[in-house]
């Protein structure tokens, strides 16, 4: 290292001088091209310039503080200063290893800028990816954690990484085929940590995407990433700042960007884990980086102090500040460039990379699965050896199978086949169940905790098994149970237990009495699915229900309880398009459902005898504006045909929630089942506007009436018309809303919600 060392200084002095002596070169040049004749022989210039002086280019690790590299490397780019071998960690793995197979830094830029980095970094899942089944049951926790067969234990992370690594696959889809990293246009390395024995690991060989994807492994907040066999996480913990394997490489120039912040923290510097875990860290690195910046010839350090690991949505200015940092050094860093230009090997390199577009398709590789079967897995991919396969096209499919959640991961590559590309495809397969934690409040139903469970292959391959257990002051059990065969009929069975309370109000504006309703429901139901959009399908149902309350009313019955049991047989087809469940900025909700109440099994004190048939309906549409305005029209349709409706079976018009039985409407400005009946029809439309990220401002207007005749549905007289503004949050947690309604039945309230409705 020492030779190293001393040559560095050197070029470093000669560097120093060249802007100097640049006039004498272009003399020296114009005597050799047109003044042969003054001289007998050419002037030796390697006695001058003996070599040209390799330049290395460390990039730190720093989560978001990363993006500073772009900034550095466009002002850096513009200098024209080239680069024999390029390092990084983490986040600098990622923008090093892009830079360092052809893209240039205006290109990482528009990268950055073109992500949703929320959905990236939280692997979210497009709704449209998602079974109807599983959309709903995503949508009602905030955390979950796997159950094996064996026990109950903590994912290693919180998040696997699953969008990052097919970002990553994406942009380096092109050089495929190359698989030693000092084979791309400029030589790279970035730096892994082998968890099992804390030592660092150099990643300069295999699959590009993997390896940055390993680099960049924060612990507790990724999973591990297993690669070539070892468990590696964030090379930032034992070598954050690579700058000694350049100088090993033969490196004689060395430029190094550090984005780790070096500072005496306060307690009010630690507003998330990311922040804790970025220090804790910073005490062990401190020596190594230390070490590593004697290697170092040019320290480039932006100030960054005021971002963290997290800030990712403020790239533009962390690009800005990695711009004003090699500004502050621009002239030294000119020198240089100038000095590197006066050697006639020098080259500067053409950076025009592009992601790949299309392929031709040779055949298909599964890897990982061991559950899941490779033919299940393969049915999804149309392609046929010599078809041109579009990348989109693939990653649609990838996210698919992701969405399918029998998944942690979904990762595709590419290997050189006889006849085109081998399409690799390494999943990791979920555990065997999750179990599923959601907390809800609002002011009309209090507080309330959910416990869910999510069980894979229960018995039979390909089925799922959810329960759910809702804890508040209306209590609900449920569990569902079914195979999925996509259009193929396929059976389920489920069964659900709910008891409900709600006052009872005359003509729908005093209230006369307190009551609770229990409904017990046996399904056996057979369904088709197509394209996770849509389900139809039919069953039979044994419905056990009762109503108990003090004050005595009309429903139906003797007296002021009763009990029922009934055989029901039903039809429905469910529809949903939305790509957001509770702010929706397109897409559409639909739902049709045909009940028909035998005479069998009746039992139980309520009035019978005669069979009664309900059609109930609705359809949600969410219709884009502009982008930051959506118009969401809504219509509700309810008939009863017949006679003997019991409680359970009638329409409910009023409350914010409509989660506790089939017949529940909301509506602004109403207390809960303010207005009940077995003739319902209801429109709403609401304007939503997107304030901010996540922040959504809505005007409502609601009009409906709920009658025990189809004839006086028209009437406006008792028809119920309510209005509102909303503001809402969508939150890690759930939806926050805070509502300010009223309506021609009730005067100005206020309704608040948090959380996820169960």
């Amino acid at each position: 290292m020492q030779n190293i060392n001393i040559n560095r200084k050197q070029h470093l002095q000669i560097a120093s001088h060249v802007t100097e002596a640049k006039s004498y070169f272009i003399a020296l040049w114009f005597i050799l091209l047109f003044g042969q004749h003054l001289f007998a022989q050419k002037p030796n210039y390697d006695s001058i310039h003996k070599k040209r002086p390799k330049v290395g280019l460390v990039l730190s690790g720093g989560g978001a503080k990363g993006f500073a590299h772009i900034g550095a490397l466009k002002i850096i780019q513009e200098l024209g200063i080239e680069f024999d071998y390029i390092s990084g960690t983490s986040m600098g793995s990622v923008v090093g290893g892009l830079y360092a197979i052809g893209y240039n830094a205006e290109e990482i830029e528009l990268m950055v800028r073109q992500q949703n980095w929320d959905k990236v970094l939280l692997d979210k899942i497009d709704r449209r990816d998602l079974s109807l089944e599983e959309k709903s049951y995503n949508e009602q926790q905030f955390f979950s954690f796997p159950v094996n067969k064996d026990n109950i234990s903590l994912p290693f992370g919180m998040k696997y990484g699953q969008n990052i690594s097919l970002l990553l696959s994406h942009y380096t889809s092109p050089i495929h085929q190359i698989h030693k990293f000092k084979n791309f246009q400029t030589p790279f390395l970035c730096i892994g940590t082998d968890i099992a024995n804390g030592k660092s690991i150099i990643l300069n060989e295999g699959n590009l995407a993997e390896a940055m994807r390993a680099s960049m492994s924060i612990p507790t907040i990724f999973t591990p990433f297993t690669h070539d066999g070892e468990l590696l996480v964030d090379g930032g913990l034992v070598n954050n700042f690579p700058a000694k394997e350049l100088a090993e490489r033969g490196c004689d120039i060395i430029i190094g960007i550090d984005v780790q912040t070096h500072k005496d923290y306060q307690v009010k510097d630690f507003s998330s884990i990311t922040s804790v875990l970025d220090r804790s860290a910073s005490f062990f690195r401190k020596a190594l980086n230390d070490t590593a910046l004697k290697y170092v010839d040019y320290y480039i350090h932006p100030d960054i102090s005021a971002y963290g690991v997290g800030s990712f949505t403020d790239y533009d200015s962390i690009i800005v500040k990695g711009e004003e940092a090699v500004l502050a050094q621009y002239k030294e860093l000119e020198k240089l460039a100038d000095y590197l230009k006066s050697f006639l090997d020098y080259q500067v390199k053409i950076r025009d990379l592009s992601p790949l577009k299309s392929f031709v398709f040779d055949s298909l590789l599964i890897e990982g699965n061991h559950e899941v079967s490779t033919q299940s897995i393969s049915s999804v991919f149309p392609f046929e050896k010599g078809d041109i396969v579009e990348i989109t096209e693939l990653e649609n499919i990838v996210k698919k199978l992701y969405g399918s959640l029998f998944f942690n991961t979904v990762r595709y590559s590419f290997q050189s086949g006889k006849n085109g590309v081998i399409i690799v495809i390494k999943v990791e397969e979920t555990s065997f169940g999750t179990i599923g934690i959601g907390a809800h409040y609002d002011t009309e139903y209090k507080a309330g905790l959910l416990l869910s469970g999510k069980f894979r292959n229960v018995f039979i391959k390909n089925t799922l098994l959810l329960t759910k257990v809702g804890l508040s002051e209306n209590p609900h059990l449920s569990f569902d149970y079914y195979q999925n065969k996509g259009l193929l009929p396929s059976f389920g069975f489920s069964s659900s237990w709910s008891s409900f309370s709600f006052n009872d109000y005359k003509g729908g504006k005093t209230k006369v009495g307190e009551y609770r309703f229990n409904n017990l429901l046996y399904n056996l139901y057979v369904q088709s699915m197509s394209k996770k959009v849509f389900a139809i399908g039919a069953g039979a149902q044994v419905a056990i229900s009762s109503l108990h309350n003090d004050i005595g009313i009309d429903f139906g019955v003797d007296n002021s309880s009763f009990s029922q049991t009934t055989l029901n047989l039903y039809g429905f087809f469910k529809l949903d398009r939305f790509d957001n469940s509770f702010f929706p900025h397109k897409g559409g909700k639909a739902e049709i459902t045909g009940v028909y109440v035998t005479k069998l099994l009746l039992g139980g004190n309520a009035n019978s005898g005669t069979t009664t048939s309900i059609l109930s309906s609705y359809y949600d549409k969410a219709i884009p504006l502009w982008p930051r305005w959506t118009l969401r029209p809504r219509i509700n349709l309810g008939l009863t045909f017949g006679g003997g409706v019991y409680f359970g079976q009638m329409f409910l018009l009023g409350g914010q929630g409509s989660h506790y039985l089939p017949g529940m409407v909301s509506f602004s400005g109403l207390n809960v089942a303010q207005k009940t009946g077995t003739q319902m029809a209801a429109a709403r439309i609401r304007l939503q506007y997107r304030l901010l990220k996540n922040h959504y401002i809505m005007a409502t207007i609601d009009a409906g009436n709920v009658t025990d005749s189809r004839e006086d549905l028209i009437y406006i007289d008792h028809a119920a018309m309510g209005y509102g503004v909303t503001y809402g949050y969508d939150s890690l947690l759930g939806p926050i809303e805070l509502s300010i309604m009223g309506s021609n039945y009730k005067g100005i309230s206020a309704f608040l919600n948090i959380g996820f409705w169960f």
